[in-house]
């Protein structure tokens, strides 16, 4: 999925409803991911570097259900 620029909404579409959210990337390049966190903290939500306990959704390009570091 590539984000060239901001998509068009209107100021009630970019209300807060991703307030009390967080969210975390995995294998997204760093330009995605840039904009993806502009985008989800414009419309009320938080991001984190790392996957941990406050961390409610994880959006991820590919992952291994497997690994250690997504397990709770």
């Amino acid at each position: 999925m590539e984000l060239k620029s901001e998509p068009k909404m209107n100021e009630s579409a970019k209300s807060k409803v991703f307030n009390g959210v967080t969210i975390s990337f995995a294998g997204l390049t760093e330009e995605s991911q840039y904009e993806l966190t502009i985008l989800f903290l414009e419309m009320g939500g938080d991001c984190r570097l790392k996957v941990d306990e406050n961390v409610n959704y994880l959006i991820a390009e590919i992952i291994d259900n497997k690994s250690k570091n997504y397990i709770v």
